[in-house]
């Protein structure tokens, strides 16, 4: 007859086989295969030396920021409140503009129609069904908000686009529930966009950074004396820049434009060893300056990932 310390040991053995079970049926899920639509995501990557690089990106093109810096470290960004919708009703048709950005697309297709673009409902509000080797993903695109980006997407699921992709990206905690799907390279990171403008960030006066933690699942069985740990996913990295406040400097619009678009933007910083870091990453520019007795006012530019960034050594 077995000793309570074998059950035990049999009891962990069991348990332990169940996790990887799990985490092999995790894995799986992450990489499921699209066969009709998905959403995707356009990375712009550009390569300069010396500084921290911003590339921002509108519905249709892409403009580019940079920063000069000499340390870095990285602080959470605070989530800000949603902008307010479309200041001016659409007209009941719009005309859309895809101009060619010289990027080669990962996949063949075709530019999708410029003119006549409904932003009415029905018509402006297609429903359509993702199907993933998961099961199927209804969803209801809002082309009254975002028409041109909507025909896009309808035109590229069209010429099956989207088929035989993979979704990248799966995040399940309460804050952040995210799929992303549709990348034919199935790296999220999209076709690659050379940056040919960028905008050096002046009076910098520190970087900090935050976040890419790992977080762990407390699996622990009722005899167990040690609790166990089973690592999940990584907390998301966001990056504060810290300037001297100053809205005549050149770089400013740039940033606010890059603020306002929510839109990825590519990011460049050098070190002084002569290293780089590479990101593609969201900004925000805070407009109300810190003022401090004695001190010059600041304003601060937060920036959260879109992308894992890369860095190179040189």
């Amino acid at each position: 007859m077995p000793s309570n310390e074998q059950r035990r040991e049999a009891a962990k053995r069991k348990l332990e086989r169940q996790l990887e079970r799990r985490a092999e049926r995790a894995r799986k899920r992450k990489q499921m295969t699209i066969a009709g639509t998905a959403l995707g995501v356009v990375v712009v990557v550009g390569v300069v030396g010396g500084l921290i690089w911003l590339s921002n990106r509108s519905d249709d093109d892409a403009n580019t920021t940079n920063t000069a810096a000499d340390d870095s470290s990285l602080t959470p960004q605070t989530a800000g409140a949603m902008p307010a919708g479309l200041s001016t009703p659409l007209a009941d048709t719009v005309s859309c503009s895809y101009p060619a950005d010289g990027a080669t697309a990962s996949k063949a297709n075709n530019p999708p129609r410029t003119d006549g673009i409904p932003t009415t409902a029905p018509d402006a509000t297609p429903s359509i069904s993702v199907e993933t080797s998961q099961g199927n993903i209804g969803l209801t695109l809002d082309g009254t908000k975002s028409p041109c980006t909507v025909n896009s997407f309808v035109s590229l699921a069209q010429q099956d686009y989207f088929n035989d992709t993979t979704c990248h990206r799966m995040t399940t905690s309460p804050s952040l529930q995210v799929l992303q799907c549709g990348d034919p390279s199935g790296t999220g990171t999209g076709s690659v966009r050379k940056v040919t403008v960028w905008t050096a960030l002046s009076q910098v006066k520190g970087l900090s950074a935050s976040g890419g933690d790992m977080q762990f699942a407390n699996i622990t069985a009722i005899d167990d004396v040690v609790a166990k740990q089973v690592p999940t996913i990584r907390n998301a990295v966001s990056m504060n820049i810290d300037v001297y406040d100053d809205p005549t400097l050149a770089w400013y619009s740039d940033v606010a434009t890059a603020s306002d678009a929510r839109a990825p933007y590519g990011l460049l910083m050098a070190f002084p060893n002569g290293s780089k870091l590479v990101a593609n990453a969201y900004w925000s520019l805070q407009r109300v300056p810190a003022v401090t007795i004695n001190e010059a006012m600041t304003s601060q530019i937060s920036l959260s990932y879109a992308a894992e960034p890369v860095r190179y050594a040189s």
